[in-house]
């Protein structure tokens, strides 16, 4: 099975680390239930990667951040979207926070992530 490293957060002499919500914890190995009936809540990383982007399908970092448009359908048939800013770092600052951030794709098609 493929896992990606958990995403944490290094407080000094502690470290919180975050389960990704559709694979669970790579660190504990516990598993994630994906369905969440009435009532139910989670806590974790939803973790989305694409290919290279060119022209207009790549974001444009303005005043240091990024524009995200998050939508999501539930069960239900709703729709809530949301839309914020997220801060744009190099690659290196955002490994700090998952050292496989970025390897996600090279990963799971089994290519050379050296």
């Amino acid at each position: 099975m493929i896992t990606m490293d958990d995403f944490q957060y290094d407080f000094g002499d502690k470290i919180k680390t975050y389960p990704s919500l559709m694979q669970g914890s790579a660190l504990t190995g516990s598993q994630v239930d994906t369905y969440l009936g009435i009532g139910k809540s989670a806590i974790g990383i939803a973790y989305f990667e694409q290919d290279d982007s060119w022209g207009a399908c790549f974001p444009s970092p303005q005043k240091g951040t990024v524009k995200l448009c998050v939508k999501i359908i539930d069960t239900f048939g709703g729709k809530h979207t949301k839309t914020f800013y997220a801060p744009c770092m190099p690659l290196e600052e955002a490994k700090k926070y998952n050292p496989s951030f970025g390897e996600t794709l090279k990963i799971t098609r089994n290519e050379n992530t050296a």
